[in-house]
């Protein structure tokens, strides 16, 4: 059920609830009208080439991940009272779907760092776009399963978590059982896999590009120069990510 521990509890201030849900809206306008825009750029452009393929499929996830934002915002700025939360039905799935959608942008930032990657290291290999639009898809659907799978056999419940200001997943039973401690298995082989996966990406990428100092063709060195763009934002990304399990998942 939802946690009962409402309100604004001692060390937290609702002057910096108020500054946090206002940074919070900025980042959600700018993220929605960016990506909107982004969206309909690479939309027009998916028949072109793969990475406008994934860039349409990025931008669609992170205006679903800035929307998501919203009940959270809500919260922030009503003293920390679980407002939309308050409905178990809203709290269990605006969780399956915020971890649904953190899991799946990892997944994307893994495929695009990889297929950046192959094209640095092997620029005359074509990418397979079929077998990556695919992979992208038994992602998804492995993720929709394993959260479908616990929840019909309610093997995991939903409550609303006040010092977070949303809601979380665990397991239904306490003290927990072998069902859960896989449940957080596959979660922590997700995170890491993927983290240790575009970080050796990101090594064998800047150590080629590094080394590919006198470039004279103008075309070449901007794509350098998007290379290191994007491999820079995948480190700061997977960062923030490993560093911040969510805590929806405990």
């Amino acid at each position: 059920g939802i946690n009962a521990e409402y309100g604004v509890r001692p060390g937290h201030n609702k002057t910096v609830d108020r500054i946090v849900g206002g940074i919070v809206v900025v980042c959600m306008i700018v993220g929605i009208t960016g990506n909107i825009s982004s969206g309909i750029y690479f939309w027009r452009r998916r028949a072109s080439s793969l990475p406008d393929r994934l860039y349409t499929i990025v931008s669609g996830v992170d205006i679903c991940t800035s929307m998501a934002a919203f009940p959270v915002v809500a919260v922030l700025f009503n003293d920390r009272l679980p407002v939309l939360f308050s409905s178990y039905t809203v709290c269990g799935a605006w969780t399956l779907v915020f971890n649904f959608l953190q899991r799946f942008s990892m997944f994307m930032v893994l495929i695009i760092s990889s297929t950046r990657t192959m094209a640095i290291l092997l620029p005359f290999y074509r990418v397979n776009k079929t077998a990556v639009l695919t992979a992208c898809g038994c992602f998804g659907m492995f993720l929709l399963t394993v959260d479908s799978v616990y929840l019909g056999f309610r093997e995991i419940q939903f409550a609303f978590w006040s010092p977070a200001g949303c809601c979380g997943v665990g397991p239904a039973v306490v003290p927990w059982g072998f069902t859960w401690t896989i449940y957080i298995l596959q979660l922590l082989v997700i995170v890491f896999t993927i983290s240790l996966a575009v970080f050796i990406g990101f090594l064998l990428s800047s150590a080629v590009l590094l080394k590919r100092k006198n470039i004279s063709c103008d075309s070449v060195r901007k794509s350098r120069e998007v290379s290191v763009t994007i491999a820079l934002f995948t480190a700061v990304f997977l960062d923030l990510q490993s560093t911040s399990l969510h805590p929806a998942t405990g």
